[in-house]
């Protein structure tokens, strides 16, 4: 199975709409991590495959929950979930942030190659970064509680913190926080292991 049909299975799984154009756009995306990945180890998953269904598909599992015109990705890495919403949000505007300096390179490089002109790769720590975002979301990035901590500056009555999570809900640590929080299972097109989605927002009183 090509790249581009295997990705085609998955959307129509996930109930995306996507052109010929996004798909390829992702698989250029998955070839540059994969060759930048060999000089700069910017993931533990190596082979192009496995990037398809732990990346790629991963990202696109919770593009459904991202609403409005703007999100940050909170310890983006190499792009993780950001540049694959971007790609299937092209008007929606990306602000991508990690503190590793090679990684905001590859994503500077990545715009360039991709022509992605709504993504902004930032290197900063999140709790110095300012400005207000429809989602802030994170992948793989901290526990629940600690994202709050990191992030709730940005929190409004409007907007919304996505955490997205495996199996391990960790739900004594987010328990007590003053948010109203919603947790939504997730599939993932051809991978067998659970998925979570945590939704936390401002509690309006």
């Amino acid at each position: 199975m090509t790249p581009e049909t295997k990705i085609q299975k998955a959307l129509d799984e996930l109930d995306i709409q996507a052109t010929d154009k996004q798909i390829n756009l992702w698989v250029e995306y998955l070839r540059l991590l994969e060759k930048w990945n060999k000089v700069y180890n910017m993931t533990a998953i190596k082979k192009f495959d496995d990037m398809l269904e732990k990346h790629l598909f991963d990202s696109l599992s919770v593009a459904k929950f991202v609403k409005g015109d703007s999100t940050v990705d909170v310890g983006t890495g190499g792009g993780l979930p950001g540049v694959v919403l971007a790609i299937l949000y092209p008007e929606h505007k990306f602000t991508l942030v990690d503190s590793v300096g090679k990684k905001i390179m590859f994503l500077k490089n990545a715009k360039r190659t991709l022509k992605l002109d709504n993504i902004e790769p930032v290197n900063i720590r999140i709790e110095q970064l300012e400005g207000t975002f429809d989602n802030i979301i994170s992948r793989a990035f901290s526990a629940a509680d600690k994202f709050y901590d990191l992030c709730k500056h940005f929190l409004t009555d409007n907007n919304q913190m996505l955490a997205m999570k495996g199996p391990d809900l960790e739900e004594a640590n987010f328990a007590k926080l003053p948010l109203n929080i919603e947790t939504h299972q997730i599939t993932v097109p051809f991978l067998e292991a659970k998925r979570n989605i945590i939704i936390m927002r401002k509690k309006n009183d």
